[in-house]
């Protein structure tokens, strides 16, 4: 990579990363000051439906854009090819605990609404529409992922990258998985893309039925707009980083130019 795009490529990481903190801070100091904070325990439903903003923006949006980095990153650090795929697969993984933390909370605050005579669906707004179709989504690509990949014959002390879900052999044919990995590759844009849409959808929630005279440019509705502006700084750099051709690193030698090649790895085990 010639120094002039190494530079544009380090910038555009840390610019990610400031963004993304950033949104997080002032997500959760939003949550804090002008929605209550939080309490799992409590009989106010928006106290436990503040985790859900936090923790689904946490997951869908930060984790997830982090995980599409992965390669990018450690690729010049000259990490094996094993661990980059570890990495990345140990950050989803971490990414749909969370999810899954966070999308129960939007139960259990909705289920808590119906409790004190509310009477509210699950799943009525767009918003939910998009973010359930994410899930969806997602969740085909794992199960293939997972019925694609086996584990055998591991060297012990490389266990626990084999572990990560991402793993030594094949169980499909070489022309059947090189087709898979456009697609692969494909999905993983759209989901990322999703991930965002669903978050500036739920954050427009936010600022219409919680932020106070957010149609007078209220405090809270400037303190919100900024978690916006955040989050759309950090999706459109990574968005970027993903795009553009000359910060994608050749495929290791060995990897038959296919991502998940099976020679490379085994000769990483």
């Amino acid at each position: 990579m010639p120094s002039s795009s190494s530079f544009t490529f380090w910038s555009l990481i840390v610019g990610s990363q400031v963004c993304g903190l950033s949104a997080y801070i002032l997500l959760q100091s939003w949550l804090h000051i002008y929605n209550d904070g939080f309490d799992w325990n409590s009989d106010v439903s928006h106290l436990i439906q503040n985790y859900h903003a936090l923790f689904m923006t946490l997951g869908f949006l930060l984790l997830f854009g982090e995980a599409t980095l992965a390669y990018r990153l450690l690729a010049r650090s000259r990490a094996s090819y094993l661990l980059q795929k570890s990495v990345h697969a140990t950050i989803l993984i971490t990414a749909t605990i969370i999810w899954v933390v966070g999308l129960t909370a939007a139960f259990k605050a909705r289920n808590l609404d119906k409790t004190h005579g509310k009477e509210v669906k699950h799943f009525y707004s767009f918003h939910s529409w998009i973010g359930l179709l994410l899930l969806v989504i997602f969740l085909c690509q794992f199960l293939w992922k997972a019925y694609s990949v086996r584990i055998n014959s591991v060297a012990p002390q490389k266990l626990c990258f084999a572990i990560a879900w991402y793993a030594h052999a094949r169980l499909i044919s070489p022309t059947l998985q090189a087709t898979y990995q456009s697609v692969h590759v494909f999905n993983g844009l759209f989901l990322f893309t999703l991930s965002a849409a669903t978050c500036f959808t739920g954050l427009n929630e936010l600022g219409i039925y919680k932020a106070e005279n957010y149609r007078l440019l209220s405090s809270s509705g400037i303190h919100l707009n900024f978690v916006g502006i955040a989050m759309l700084g950090f999706a459109t750099t990574i968005g970027y980083l993903l795009w553009k051709p000359e910060f994608k690193l050749t495929p290791p030698v060995g990897s038959a130019a296919t991502i998940d090649s099976v020679d490379h790895v085994e000769n990483n085990l």
